[in-house]
């Protein structure tokens, strides 16, 4: 007699017999079996019964948190070749697709996030708060990253959401999808952290607005310059050609002080101030010549 082999494979997208029903049809058929049958023929009917019941008694109880689809690691395996009993089990791996404007908890589970990316949920163990110090992603809280050594939350540039009052959504590296900063007036360069200055950051729809960011900068008037952040507090990096002055060094652009046309006039060689159309601040600008 030719040897029979079968198999029966386990799946979460196949649905298992309710364990009852199972049990019933495999007492009925050794029933049968005790009877007629020979020891090696109950074997055969029986095997595939018990894989029956291992599979619904080995099911995970709960259903998988959103974008995973296999079990969640803690702890990773320092060494690849430890063996699995001696660590904790279960990998982040395959929770692909997630977004990293979502609640990181809801998207990813408990001390998770979404890193930007891979667009998959890593773990997230730091307890950085808004405005903390820091020099690493891990350190921040996992709505959190790191931007500019600070802790800062995540907002979509385009569409403008994902901030609060008093904050604006910019516009940042990829792939960064936008960081909310605080709202402050150009004019008088008020920020809550030491080392931040009130600058120039673009918005949804590429609209100018004024924002705190770090700012490790000293260059004063006529200093080359190829961002905001270069130039001291009270200055903005700006084109050449504004100027009546050149540039130190003939560079294509340098520092100018910050001006607005209500509360802050330009003096000296250069007079004009060149508004830059700042909601709620449309006097504000920095000073050149005509």
């Amino acid at each position: 007699m030719a040897n029979t082999t079968t198999s029966l494979v386990c799946t979460r997208q196949r649905s298992a017999l309710p364990v009852a029903v199972a049990f019933v049809r495999l007492s009925r058929v050794m029933r049968r079996f005790s009877r007629h049958g020979s020891t090696a023929r109950k074997t055969l009917v029986f095997g595939p019964f018990a894989l029956l019941l291992a599979c619904v008694a080995d099911e995970q109880l709960g259903p998988p948190g959103k974008n995973m689809t296999g079990a969640v690691t803690t702890v990773a395996t320092a060494n690849p070749d430890e063996d699995e009993s001696e660590s904790e089990t279960g990998t982040p791996g395959d929770m692909l697709g997630c977004d990293p404007l979502a609640d990181p908890e809801l998207e990813c589970g408990p001390a998770m996030r979404c890193d930007l990316t891979s667009r998959a949920c890593v773990p997230a163990l730091g307890t950085g708060l808004a405005g903390d110090l820091c020099t690493d992603h891990d350190q921040c809280s996992p709505a959190l990253i790191c931007a500019s050594g600070r802790c800062l939350p995540l907002c979509d540039a385009m569409t403008d959401e994902g901030c609060e009052a008093e904050q604006i959504c910019s516009a940042a590296a990829e792939p960064i999808p936008g960081l909310c900063l605080t709202e402050c007036e150009l004019a008088f360069d008020a920020c809550p952290f030491p080392g931040d200055a009130c600058k120039r950051v673009v918005g949804a729809g590429g609209q100018v607005w004024a924002a705190c960011v770090d700012n490790p900068g000293n260059a004063l008037l006529g200093d080359p310059c190829v961002a905001d952040q270069e130039c001291a507090p009270g200055y903005l990096c700006t084109d050449a050609a504004e100027h009546t002055l050149p540039c130190v060094d003939d560079a294509s652009s340098c520092c100018a002080p910050i001006c607005d046309t209500f509360e802050l006039p330009c003096l000296g060689a250069e007079p004009v101030c060149y508004v830059l159309d700042i909601p709620g601040q449309e006097g504000a600008g920095y000073c050149g010549a005509d």
